[in-house]
């Protein structure tokens, strides 16, 4: 999608993005703490997807012992099914190489067909079950992970 624009999370986004989570998740997190990772420059990474500066998606990532662990990935309802989360992902595979970090691993639901198909479209792969991982639904994580050296954006 040559109209998608990737760019740093800002304050001004924050309320869009708390906004979204209320409806895109079943245990939403609040603008604050989008607030405290966002301040956290040293070791994460969020980003903002725009279509034609439009508030399309965001991603966000941790870093730590040389590994990165997605910790959010998402497009507005209307927009999902466009490209804009594989950029997302991409955006943030590369922020994880340029953190340095040798592989990124990430925990979707088990019941997320299409956020599974993307992410092993990206060349993550299955490497366990985390039980009862979403709180409120008791619904399991798969986990994934990518090395980065096998990585092909």
């Amino acid at each position: 999608m040559s109209d998608v624009h990737l760019r740093a999370m800002e304050e001004r986004d924050l309320d869009l993005v708390a906004a979204a989570e209320l409806e895109l998740f079943s245990e939403p997190w609040s603008r604050r703490l989008y607030e405290e990772e966002r301040n956290r420059t040293h070791d994460r990474c969020y980003l903002v997807a725009e279509l034609n500066g439009q508030f399309v998606g965001w991603a966000g990532l941790s870093t730590g012992a040389g590994e990165g662990h997605v910790m959010t990935l998402a497009t507005l309802s209307a927009f999902q099914r466009r490209g804009i989360g594989r950029l997302l992902l991409a955006g943030l595979v590369e922020a994880a190489r340029a953190l340095e970090c040798t592989k990124v691993i990430l925990e979707v639901a088990v019941s997320n067909s299409a956020a599974q198909a993307l992410y092993r479209a990206a060349g993550f792969a299955p490497v366990g079950v985390r039980r009862k991982y979403y709180e409120r639904s008791g619904e399991d994580a798969l986990v994934m992970i990518l090395t980065l050296e096998e990585y092909d954006a």
